[in-house]
């Protein structure tokens, strides 16, 4: 399997009302070189039941529900060490992007190959 070249991290916290327009923002991408790892920090809203179609409807959509709460800080790390692309891009549950070339924009100004390694 090859990598993606961005990975698109989502540290979430009780803010499923937002995650539909944040997703529908990501999809709506014209770059598809992408993942989108969501990991949900042991909300007590109802974010597995509004990530549950989109994780089932497109296989680049991860989805984690934290079973207990690691802290906004962990949280983040948590996502940075499932990232499997060549850059990463934070999206924070109540953030979108208003522009569907947003991710490709960002790809052509990054340098090609792997920076670092793992």
């Amino acid at each position: 399997m090859t990598s993606p070249k961005i990975s698109v991290l989502i540290p979430t916290y009780n803010y499923a009302r937002y995650l539909p327009e944040a997703l529908d923002s990501i999809l709506g991408q014209d770059c598809t070189d992408f993942e989108v790892i969501i990991s949900d920090d042991a909300s007590s809203d109802n974010t597995a039941e509004v990530v549950a179609p989109y994780a089932a409807r497109d296989a680049r959509i991860q989805f984690q529900r934290q079973t207990k709460n690691l802290g906004m800080v962990a949280n983040w790390n948590w996502c940075l060490q499932q990232a499997r692309g060549d850059y990463i891009h934070y999206l924070f549950a109540d953030d979108f992007f208003i522009d569907s070339s947003a991710l490709s924009r960002l790809a052509e100004s990054l340098p090609c190959g792997r920076i670092g390694s793992r």
